[in-house]
């Protein structure tokens, strides 16, 4: 029983602190403060998105040379066969 209540406070104090640490650094921001880190977050973010679409992209443009680079090389093969005597 003792050490549940000693594992509640230690809990409720790390909320608590958290609590007070997130007031502390929220209440010291300006307006502009906020519209700066927004700014950050919107920009990584859009970074982010950029590189996976530009990498699907890449992959899709491989496959696509792969199979032209196939396609050429059979229509040789069989130019090739058709001019065989």
């Amino acid at each position: 029983m003792n050490e549940r209540v000693d594992m509640a406070m230690a809990t409720a104090g790390k909320v608590t602190t958290y609590a007070g640490g997130a007031g502390m650094v929220l209440g010291g921001l300006s307006a502009s403060d906020i519209g700066v880190y927004c700014g950050i977050v919107v920009a990584v973010l859009g970074w982010l998105t950029q590189l996976y679409f530009s990498r699907k992209r890449d992959k899709r443009e491989q496959a696509d040379r792969a199979d032209r680079r196939a396609e050429f090389e059979a229509r040789m093969a069989a130019l090739l066969r058709e001019r065989e005597p």
